[in-house]
């Protein structure tokens, strides 16, 4: 869990997705933001994510969703 990050609806934090992206130049920032809401959106990929135990248990998960 996340300290300190408020919500709209006051709900505690448990994943957080930073994005870098250049300030110019043609992006495809929508559509990385569009892929991650609709994988970030299903329970059961939240889940699997929050049982890493490791930072490499996570990116072997994260990769698989490719």
């Amino acid at each position: 869990i996340i300290p300190d990050y408020e919500t709209f609806d006051h709900s505690k934090v448990q994943i957080l997705v930073l994005t870098l992206v250049p300030e110019s130049g043609d992006t495809p920032y929508l559509a990385l933001m569009a892929t991650i809401c609709k994988t970030f959106g299903r329970a059961d990929v939240r889940e699997k994510l929050l049982a890493c135990k490791t930072e490499d248990e996570m990116r072997e998960f994260l990769h698989s969703l490719r």
